[in-house]
């Protein structure tokens, strides 16, 4: 899996960097933690708590994440003012970091019924059978 934003489209990678850049200002410091995900290795986090030992940590089978089609990153919050837990990267301003995104023009998982707050997604207007059918993947 990849952490790198240039594996991000570069219209996803410019909201990253937009993203990170406003956070920034506030004195909040963002990871990337994932970009891509080949359809193999999101069919290996979808086995987990699944066929595979673990917790669940995704509900997006092989084929239906916006990080096979290079459309979605995953964050950590390393830092951010007054931080008192600086070893734990998944605490922090949740809230405040996802409208930053969402001014970046992210969509922000953090939003969804099943929350996934380290998670920004940018479909361009395409839903993903859209996304689907234009990598040529089917059913």
């Amino acid at each position: 899996m990849s952490r790198s934003p240039l594996d991000l489209d570069p219209d996803v990678r410019a909201m990253w960097e937009e993203h990170e850049r406003l956070c920034a200002m506030e004195g909040i410091i963002l990871r990337l933690t994932q970009t891509y995900r080949t359809p193999e290795e999101q069919a290996a986090l979808y086995a987990k708590g699944r066929t595979a030992p673990g917790r669940i940590v995704t509900h997006a089978p092989p084929g239906y994440s916006f990080h096979e089609f290079r459309r979605a990153y995953d964050v950590a919050i390393k830092s951010y003012p007054e931080d008192i837990t600086p070893q734990d990267w998944y605490d922090g301003p949740w809230g405040h970091v996802g409208e930053l995104g969402e001014v970046a023009g992210m969509e922000w998982g953090g939003r969804w019924k099943k929350p996934d707050r380290p998670h920004f997604e940018h479909r361009a207007g395409k839903t993903l059978a859209q996304w689907r059918a234009a990598a040529g993947w089917t059913a």
